[in-house]
């Protein structure tokens, strides 16, 4: 009995950790983490979806100017997400970036060496699911960071964009 109480408060307490950052309720005030770090963001989901015809990615210079993506949900306060047409580039304050599954077609992975910053480029088009995960360098070697999903289902009206932050 003891066993199955302790893993409830387990599931229960890591289910929880990271709630405290994003609202579901629109209006709700936005927590950050620090003065510095910029602030997680609630998806706005009034938001035009992507077009659905393939274009060509956009360049590095492109994205310096590109737009934040209002309609992706965010918790890492590390983290921004832009979007041009159908590409979204996510950056993030880690240094290490993977593609653990899903759809390769179009994905690129990078690092702005200035900063250490690890960022990932892919297009959202109809049938798409991918997850990646961004890491960072942690005292006995590499700490999985942020876990990026996105899915886009027959269906849908729009991508489903979530760069979700995990709690040390």
């Amino acid at each position: 009995m003891k066993l199955f109480s302790l893993a409830v408060v387990l599931s229960v307490g890591v289910a929880g950790a990271g709630c405290g950052v994003a609202y579901a309720d629109p209006g709700a005030p936005v927590a950050s983490a620090s003065a510095s770090a910029r602030p997680a963001y609630v998806p706005l989901t009034d938001q035009p979806a992507p077009p659905t015809d393939k274009s060509p990615a956009p360049s590095k210079s492109d994205w310096r100017d590109a737009p934040l993506a209002p309609e992706a949900r965010v918790t890492d306060p590390g983290c921004e997400v832009k979007r041009l047409r159908e590409w979204y580039r996510i950056e993030c304050s880690d240094s290490h970036v993977s593609l653990i599954g899903g759809t390769r077609e179009g994905v690129d992975v990078g690092r702005v060496e200035e900063s250490y910053h690890a960022w990932i480029v892919f297009p959202a088009r109809r049938g798409d699911v991918r997850v990646a995960e961004m890491s960072r360098r942690a005292k006995w070697g590499i700490a999985a960071d942020v876990i990026i999903s996105e899915q886009w289902l027959d269906g849908d009206s729009a991508p489903l964009l979530t760069v979700l932050g995990i709690p040390e």
